[in-house]
Parts: C-alpha cells; sequence; structure tokens
C-alpha cells in the first residue's frame, strides 16, 4: 500500500529533514523500526530523505520539472516535494502511526498540500483550509484523520 504527501517547500528541504529527524525521531512521535543513527549519518548531506519506521517507510524528495508541472497543474496548487509512504499494512496500527506523522508535519508547515491515498486524493490544504474526502478511498482502510490534531471538514474535494 502506498501513499503521497505533495506540498511546496520552495526548494528548502532542511526545515522538514531537520523536523523528520530531530522532533519526529528524536521524540519518537512514531515508532522507529531500529536504531537511528544510521539514519541520520546516511540522511545528513542530501536533499532526500529515507526513513523506515516500523508501520511504515517515508521517502522524501523533490518533484523532477516534469512531475512538479504535473501534479501543480493536477492539483491547481504549487507543489514542489513529496513524501512517499510505503505502507506496511500486516502492522496493525499503520493508519494512527501514518496519520500522527503528517499531522506533525501539516501542524509545522502551513504550506497548501495533497494526500493521495493509493492514487486517489482524500486529503487537500487550499488557502489554510483542510477538506477530507473519505468517499474517495472505496474499499481502502478509513483513516483516523482526527489524528493529525488539526482542523479539517469532511466534504467531496472539488479539485479547480
Amino acid at each position: 500500500m502506498f501513499c503521497n504527501f505533495l506540498t511546496y517547500l520552495n526548494g528548502n528541504s532542511e526545515k522538514i529533514k531537520n523536523l523528520i529527524l530531530e522532533e519526529i525521531l528524536k521524540n519518537k512521535l512514531v515508532r522507529p523500526y531500529d536504531d537511528m543513527k544510521p539514519t541520520l549519518n546516511n540522511n545528513s548531506h542530501t536533499d532526500e530523505l529515507d526513513v523506515t519506521f516500523d508501520a511504515f517507510s517515508i521517502s522524501f524528495s523533490f518533484l523532477d520539472r516534469q512531475d512538479r508541472d504535473y501534479k501543480s497543474d493536477e492539483y491547481n496548487l504549487k507543489l514542489d516535494c513529496r513524501i512517499y509512504f510505503n505502507i506496511y499494512h500486516e502492522v496493525q496500527d499503520w493508519e494512527s502511526e501514518m496519520m500522527k506523522f503528517l499531522g506533525s508535519i501539516m501542524q509545522n508547515f502551513n504550506e497548501d498540500c495533497v494526500l493521495e491515498y493509493y492514487g486517489d486524493v482524500v486529503l487537500v490544504r487550499k488557502r489554510g483550509q483542510i477538506t477530507v474526502d473519505e468517499s474517495r478511498t472505496g474499499r481502502l482502510e478509513k483513516l483516523p484523520y482526527e489524528l493529525l490534531g488539526i482542523n479539517y471538514l469532511e466534504e467531496k474535494i472539488v479539485l479547480d
């Protein structure tokens, strides 16, 4: 299973990397898979970031020009980076672990963003308003959006 979280950082990866490596990992907001020292060392000198947690792994990177233009046009939002989630669905509480992680990101960054769940848009923040559309998940497991720790509206997502 997979998710994509897309947002805009204006080419600056340091703030999000510090948030993930310092606050989320060191404070154990979500369960790490194993010793994080190699992860911290391997990711300190690059714009990209790969981290394995107990319930999922993430890969943070900036979108190449073609993907950036395509996704920005598709959602009518300024987007330049992606956090790709490879979800370990056999871990019983992967949904709550992922939503706590995303909540920390969204609380620390106010930019517009999109969450794609298996390719379907299920969350959009545009001009500060967060909209969640559970109807798009179909047979997939419902996500516990309340664990984001931020206010949102449940309604149909309309991409204009």
